[in-house]
């Protein structure tokens, strides 16, 4: 529920800053609703609310589940440093590929393919019960969210 309440606020802010910044000089002027309906009607900014909305999602999970989920499998506090750190180094081969499949294939097939990832493998990350799963589960969630950003 705090997520989809933060999903909200970010959503209802958007119109009300379209609307309290000043408009450029020769913009048409519009009501900030519309502004923002206009935005939302475009393909390439409708892929990247999507884009975004999901990678607040998989780093707000990352951040409650995995060390709970690492209390849970009994790591110390060493192995969850070296988990982190190797999805980091996952997330910035992720970056790569996902920005090279989205000039290949396109942004919505790489927007969809990297939340795909990242949906599965936190599934994975809630029902493992090995430690090298759930750090497997874990890295290649990272990866699939670095698709996202």
């Amino acid at each position: 529920l705090p997520f989809l309440m933060a999903s909200l606020g970010l959503l209802v802010s958007a119109p009300a800053c379209a609307w309290l910044l000043p408009a450029p000089r020769g913009a048409p002027s519009l009501a900030p609703w519309k502004m923002f309906c206009m935005v939302l009607s475009d393909p390439c900014q409708q892929a990247l609310m999507i884009a975004s909305t999901s990678s607040t999602f998989s780093n707000a999970s990352h951040l409650t589940l995995v060390p709970l989920k690492a209390v849970v499998l009994q790591m110390s506090m060493s192995q969850l440093g070296s988990l982190f750190s190797s999805c980091s180094v996952c997330g910035l081969v992720g970056a790569v590929l996902g920005g090279a499949f989205a000039d290949y294939i396109g942004q919505r097939a790489a927007v969809l393919f990297g939340g795909f990832i990242c949906v599965a493998s936190l599934g994975v990350v809630a029902s493992s019960s090995s430690r090298l799963g759930f750090f497997a589960a874990v890295a290649l969630s990272s990866f699939g969210s670095s698709f996202l950003e």
